[in-house]
């Protein structure tokens, strides 16, 4: 298995290597082969051995010896290596006897092999909006898509568009190609605003497609009406938020949505800090979608009523 190709010199000559998994009977765990020996001169060949090396317990460092050959001779010399960084490399010559040149020796990455992984879709979640066919979500869940799908909970699938952008406020809407919008979806209350020690319920699909393809809900309470710097457009709240939950709406008591989940603070001693965009900072993207803001009264919903009524309309969202 090929580790990377280096370049560097000794005794006065240009040194091209490959360091490799040393696959020979040996108590060493690399090889560095010479990949341009016909230029070194005789007795030097394409492929044959340059040093051999193993990691010790210092991090960096390894242990090793190296062949120094000629149509007339070979010798191998102790010797040590030290890694400066992932590039660079020097090895140093252990010898008492004269050899050409100094005996220490840096060599420079020139070449790293590409391993081509098949790339998992990012995932997060998002909502429909009432009687259309527009999504909203957060601006990071889809930056850097070509392609973009949104799957319900029923298993529906439609590639989705890009309609309008906030990356300052991480907020992003969608169209949904080839879907026919009905009397579904969430309706968006503008005088919605954000109370300290309110209930707040996130609807989404965390860790997807690992935890499942349907939507589950976490509940906490608002504890702060600004978010991290002090942002205004921002609060806190004590629910869970884990990775795959953003974009996806954050609901009070009565069902409105009072923002759109989009980070956590993550630390084994850090608790129960997770941020939402306050959803009064979307309008101006609603404004653009031609999304009317209105509401319907409804009273206070315990989460298993807030989730049964709100879920269906939680979407996942697939960005390739």
């Amino acid at each position: 298995m090929l580790i990377g190709m280096w370049s560097g010199s000794q005794c006065g000559l240009r040194m091209e290597i490959a360091i490799v998994l040393n696959d020979e009977e040996s108590p060493y765990k690399l090889k560095a082969v010479i990949l341009n020996g016909k230029q070194i001169g005789y007795g030097f060949f394409d492929g044959h051995p340059w040093f051999y090396a193993s990691p010790t317990a210092l991090p960096g460092a390894y242990e090793g010896y190296v062949t120094y050959r000629n149509v007339l001779f070979q010798r191998w010399f102790p010797t040590r290596i030290v890694m400066q960084g992932p590039n660079v490399f020097v090895t140093y010559d252990d010898v008492t006897m004269r050899t050409c040149g100094g005996t220490i020796h840096t060599y420079v990455r020139k070449w790293s092999p590409v391993t081509k992984e098949v790339s998992r879709p990012a995932s997060g979640s998002g909502f429909l909006l009432w009687k259309t066919a527009l999504v909203l979500t957060a601006d990071h869940v889809i930056e850097s898509a070509s392609r973009i799908y949104v799957r319900f909970s029923t298993g529906e699938k439609y590639e989705a568009h890009v309609v309008a952008r906030d990356s300052i406020n991480d907020l992003a809407l969608l169209d949904l190609v080839s879907y026919i919008p009905g009397p579904r979806g969430f309706r968006i209350n503008p005088r919605a605003i954000v109370r300290i020690g309110e209930s707040a319920h996130v609807i989404g699909y965390p860790l997807a497609p690992r935890l499942g393809l349907q939507p589950s809900i976490v509940s906490g309470h608002v504890s702060s009406s600004r978010g991290l710097d002090d942002a205004p457009t921002q609060f806190r709240i004590t629910a869970p938020v884990n990775p795959g939950n953003s974009g996806g709406p954050i609901l009070n008591q009565e069902g409105e949505v009072i923002g759109i989940a989009v980070s956590a603070i993550r630390h084994r001693l850090i608790e129960g800090i997770a941020f939402g965009i306050k959803i009064a900072a979307a309008f101006p993207l609603l404004q653009r979608g031609k999304v009317r803001l209105e509401w319907e009264e409804t009273a206070q919903l315990n989460p298993e009523q807030i989730f049964s009524r709100y879920s269906p309309d939680v979407v996942l969202i697939e960005a390739q």
